[in-house]
C-alpha cells in the first residue's frame, strides 16, 4: 500500500518526536504508524459488519444468518485487506480480525436465539389464552 498523507504525517509526528527526545529510532515509527493504520481498518471491517448484520429482523433462521454472516465477513475482509498497510506483520492484524468477527457473530447467534424464544413464548401464551378461555367457559 502507498504511504497516504495521513500516514505520512502520523510517520512524521513521530519522528519528529523520537528526533525531540533523543530517541531517534525511524522503526518504532514506522511501526506505530503501521498499528494505527491498521487499528483503523479493522474498526472500519467491524462497523462494515455490524451494518450488514444488524440488517437482520431477528428472529431468522439459521440459514439466513449464516448466509448474512458469510456476506458480512467477506465485505469486512474486503475493507481490511484494501485499506490495512500490508506488511510481515499483517497477518497478525488478520488475525484479529478474524476473531473479532468470530466474536461478533456468535454474539448475534445468541441475540437470535433470544429473539426465537422470546417469539415462541408469545405463540405459546396466545395459544394458552384460548385454551384458558375455553376450559372456563
Amino acid at each position: 500500500k502507498e504511504v497516504t498523507g495521513g500516514m505520512f504525517s502520523t510517520l512524521s509526528e513521530k519522528y519528529v518526536e523520537a528526533i525531540a527526545t533523543g530517541n531517534v529510532n525511524i522503526e518504532s515509527a514506522y511501526d506505530y504508524m503501521i498499528q494505527t493504520e491498521n487499528s483503523k481498518a479493522i474498526e472500519n471491517a467491524a462497523l462494515q459488519y455490524h451494518n450488514q448484520m444488524n440488517s437482520l429482523m431477528f428472529p431468522v433462521t439459521l440459514e439466513v444468518l449464516n448466509k448474512v454472516n458469510m456476506k458480512a465477513q467477506n465485505q469486512a475482509t474486503d475493507i481490511f485487506l484494501n485499506t490495512a498497510v500490508n506488511n510481515d506483520r499483517n497477518m497478525q492484524y488478520f488475525q484479529n480480525l478474524n476473531q473479532l468477527l468470530e466474536q461478533f457473530y456468535q454474539e448475534y447467534v445468541a441475540k437470535n436465539h433470544i429473539a426465537s424464544d422470546n417469539k415462541c413464548e408469545g405463540i405459546l401464551k396466545n395459544l394458552y389464552k384460548e385454551i384458558e378461555a375455553q376450559v372456563e367457559k
